[in-house]
């Protein structure tokens, strides 16, 4: 989620960006808090929480969260599920099973929005279910669609993280 806010979001040198998943909030506090003390460190560490954590949020310690009120994965569902009618075409090419699909992929999504228990779990079920697509390629075709469908929270996470990312110089493509 965070590479895809990065990258549509535009002019932040993404080369000079790693994003780690830690296996939770606690180990990426910890981890974020030891970096940004070590006076060997050549660049700075940020770290960005689910949604559920935002109490936890501290800018100054650069401890963000990300849009919504819970896992990522649920929050980007919802976000597309209740666009689903309008976004079903680009959606179904993203999963690059066609436009003539439209209508099975929001069958799809629609079934699994209602019977799937674990959020993180989502993508590969929804793959399982369109003919064994990656739930790789499910992730990035539900976070292209939410990064376009909804610019105004991708900057809202990229602008408040603001100085500590590293921009692109402004003469570069």
């Amino acid at each position: 989620m965070v590479l895809t806010a990065l990258r549509s979001h535009g002019g932040i040198e993404l080369d000079e960006v790693k994003v780690h998943a830690m296996g939770g909030h606690d180990p990426a506090i910890k981890v974020n808090t030891h970096h940004n003390v070590d006076p060997t460190a050549t660049y700075p560490s940020i770290c960005i929480l689910d949604g559920d954590q935002a109490e936890r949020a501290d800018p100054a310690q650069g401890i963000f969260t990300l849009p919504g009120s819970g896992y990522p994965e649920a929050h980007v569902l919802e976000r597309v599920l209740d666009s689903l009618d309008e976004e079903a075409a680009r959606l179904a090419e993203a999963l690059h099973v066609g436009l003539h699909a439209q209508e099975r992929v929001k069958k799809v999504v629609s079934e699994r929005a209602l019977t799937n228990w674990d959020r993180h779990t989502i993508w590969e079920q929804i793959g399982g279910d369109l003919d064994f697509t990656s739930g790789y390629i499910v992730k990035s075709a539900f976070l292209t669609t939410w990064a376009r469908k909804f610019p105004e929270e991708v900057k809202a996470l990229v602008e408040a993280i603001g100085d500590k990312l590293p921009r692109r110089d402004s003469n570069q493509p």
